[in-house]
């Protein structure tokens, strides 16, 4: 009791504190649809398509060398020596180990990429949305998809304004 007649006068005394509070405005953004329906997501999903596609050129060469030596092995494994068959497995192996090696540093070489795209994107797209929260008096403006978010005013979404800033850039 003692304590809501503390609190009473301190609204009584300052009137505004409770106006000020009701005009915070939050906003969001949707950075899935910001990285996916821009103009610079396309040219991002593009560059990394064709650095996909070039690494799996290259491991197809070395995966159908592979496949041929193993071929060779099968076919002439009754006419070779138990030497000379311990030894094309063993340069078998060796290539799969390769192989597996270079898979995994293209596979290292395309998260690399893609981070370094995302981040651009990511400090490009974070300008943007102080403008438009700017422009929009919008006090703070959070991730939509962000997992602490549980509800969102439709009226609040600045995504479209910021995409459309940002595909003018």
């Amino acid at each position: 009791m003692r304590q809501w007649l503390m609190i009473v006068p301190m609204f009584l005394l300052f009137p505004g504190l409770a106006a000020a509070e009701a005009e915070v405005t939050i906003g969001y953004v949707d950075m899935q649809i910001l990285m996916n329906k821009s103009k610079a997501g396309g040219k991002a999903k593009a560059e990394i398509k064709k650095l996909v596609d070039q690494k799996q050129a290259a491991l197809k060469k070395d995966e159908d060398k592979i496949k041929a030596m193993h071929e060779s092995l099968e076919k002439d494994k009754l006419l070779l020596s138990k030497e000379q068959r311990s030894e094309k497995e063993n340069k078998i192996r060796g290539e799969m180990a390769g192989f597996q090696q270079k898979v995994a540093q293209s596979q290292q070489a395309l998260k690399q990429k893609e981070a370094e795209l995302t981040r651009k994107m990511h400090g490009e797209i974070a300008k943007i949305i102080a403008d438009v929260a700017k422009n929009k008096k919008v006090a703070m403006v959070i991730e939509r998809n962000s997992a602490n978010v549980l509800y969102a005013q439709d009226g609040l979404d600045l995504t479209e304004d910021v995409l459309k800033r940002y595909d003018k850039k």
